[in-house]
C-alpha cells in the first residue's frame, strides 16, 4: 500500500491504537517507531509507519460495520493473490481486521493516469491474471443482488430506507444482477478495483484493499474500474481487449456495459450505510446521490432483457 501521506504525526500523539498494534505483532515487537504518517481511505485508517530499516502499512479497520465483509475471506483472498504476484504479502493479520503489509513503493493510480492509454491495458492484463487465478483458492461468493437486499436490510433497520424512485432503480437493478450473474462464468475476483486501489511499482500494477474479494464474474471488476476511471466508449473497449486479449465478442461488451448501473447502485447504498453510521469522510449523502442518478440514465432495461434472452 502507497499514496500521498498527510503530515507527520508526533510520536507522542500518536494514535495509540496503532502503536499498540505494533507491540503486539511478534515480526515487530523490537522494532523502534520512527515515524508515523496517515494514509488516505474512505472508510479505514491507514498509517504508514516507519520502522527501524523498514516501513509498513498497518490497517485500523473502520467502526461502523459492513454486512458485506468477511474478514476471514479477505485474509484468505489477499493471500492466494500475493501468493499469484497481484497484491503486496502480508506481515500480520488478525480477525478483527487490523492488517499489517509491507510499504510498498510506487504511485497510486488517479484519474489521469488511470485513463491513460498503456494504463488501461496493464489493468486489462492484471485482472485477467487475477480472473484466471485458481478459484479453488478463492473464498466467498459476491451476488449483487444478495449484497445490495443486506444493505437495504442495513438501512432499514437504522431508519433509514429508500424512497420510492430509489426501490424501484434498486429492483430494476437486481433484476440485471440477476440476470448476469445467471450466465456468468465466476472466477477470483476483486470487486473494487478503483484507481485508488491500484499501485503502479513501475514494473508492475498491485491491487490492495481485498475486503469485497470473492468468487464472481469478472465483468464487474472490469466495469467498476471503468467507472471509476470514468471511461469513455473507446478506452472501455481497451480495457476489455487487453483483458480477452484480443477483440471482445459484443455479448462482453454488452454486459459490461450492463454492470456499470449495477455498481453505482451497489456503492450508492454502501455510502448510504457509511453515512448512516456516522462515517463524515467525504460528504456520502452527495456522493450516493451522484451514484443513483448515473445509474438511473444508465440503466437500459432493453439490454436487460436481451441478455435474458441470450443466457
Amino acid at each position: 500500500m502507497t499514496g500521498a501521506a498527510d503530515a507527520p504525526v508526533t510520536l507522542g500523539v500518536a494514535p495509540t491504537n496503532v502503536l499498540s498494534a505494533l507491540r503486539h505483532i511478534p515480526a515487530l515487537t523490537a522494532a523502534t517507531v520512527r515515524d508515523v504518517r496517515r494514509l488516505g481511505g474512505m472508510t479505514n485508517a491507514t498509517w504508514l509507519v516507519e520502522l527501524d530499516g523498514r516501513r509498513v502499512v498497518v490497517r485500523l479497520p473502520s467502526e461502523i460495520d459492513d454486512p458485506v465483509i468477511d474478514r476471514d475471506v479477505e485474509l484468505a483472498n489477499m493471500r492466494a493473490a500475493a501468493a499469484a504476484g497481484l497484491a503486496p504479502p502480508i506481515v500480520h493479520a488478525d480477525p478483527g481486521g487490523l492488517l499489517v503489509t509491507p510499504y510498498v513503493e510506487g504511485d497510486v493510480l488517479d484519474g489521469a493516469t488511470s485513463s491513460a492509454g498503456a494504463t488501461i491495458a496493464r489493468v486489462g492484463r492484471l485482472l485477467a491474471r487475477l480472473h484466471r487465478t485458481d478459484v479453488h483458492r478463492f473464498r466467498g461468493r459476491f451476488a449483487a443482488g444478495r449484497v445490495l437486499a443486506r444493505y437495504r436490510d442495513r438501512l432499514a433497520a437504522n431508519g433509514a430506507g429508500l424512497a420510492a424512485d430509489e426501490l424501484a432503480l434498486v429492483r430494476r437493478v437486481q433484476r440485471a444482477s440477476d440476470v448476469l450473474e445467471r450466465s456468468a462464468r465466476a472466477t477470483p475476483c476483486h470487486h473494487d478495483p478503483w484507481p485508488s486501489n491500484l499501485i503502479d511499482t513501475g514494473d508492475r500494477l498491485l491491487l490492495v484493499d481485498w475486503e469485497y474479494s470473492a468468487v464472481g464474474d469478472p465483468l464487474w471488476d472490469l466495469a467498476h474500474f471503468a467507472v471509476e476511471a470514468d471511461l469513455g466508449p473507446d478506452d472501455t473497449n481497451r480495457l476489455l481487449r487487453a483483458w480477452v486479449g484480443g477483440p471482445p465478442p459484443p455479448v462482453l461488451r454488452d454486459r459490461l456495459a450492463l454492470w456499470r448501473p449495477v455498481t453505482d447502485v451497489v456503492w450508492a447504498l454502501w455510502a448510504r450505510v457509511q453515512h448512516r453510521g456516522g462515517n463524515t469522510t467525504v460528504d456520502l449523502r452527495a456522493y450516493a446521490a451522484r451514484r443513483l442518478r448515473r445509474a438511473a440514465r444508465g440503466l437500459d432495461d432493453d439490454l436487460t432483457d436481451r441478455l435474458r434472452r441470450t443466457a
